[in-house]
């Protein structure tokens, strides 16, 4: 199971102060790491206007998705992902091709 988190999505921020309650997906407190769940982080490739989009209007996450839908890969072997930690536990984060100017889609 993979969950995809964002911490500039503004549907989940704006949920989160109309529910008073923290969404799943929205990682400003940090991304939500559980056993059995791989956590992604897509906060880089994350689009600022309204941020909740980015699996569909980000090479990268469609990338990412392409892999884990398509080859049903493991995030530790999907290539846009990079490892993270937070606490001792590990994440995985989208890697933004953004700085270069460079766009890498699917290989």
């Amino acid at each position: 199971m993979t969950l995809y988190v964002s911490s500039i999505d503004v549907p989940l921020s704006v949920s989160r102060k109309i529910n008073r309650y923290p969404r799943v997906g929205d990682s400003k407190d940090g991304p939500i790491i559980r056993a059995g769940i791989e956590t992604v982080d897509a906060s880089d490739v994350t689009n600022l206007i309204i941020g909740h989009s980015y699996y569909r209007d980000s090479p990268e996450a469609l990338s990412d998705l392409y892999y884990l839908i398509n080859h049903r890969l493991s995030a530790d072997q999907r290539p846009p992902l990079v490892p993270a930690d937070a606490s001792g536990a590990r994440y995985w984060k989208i890697k933004s091709n953004k700085l270069s100017g460079k766009t890498k889609a699917i290989e």
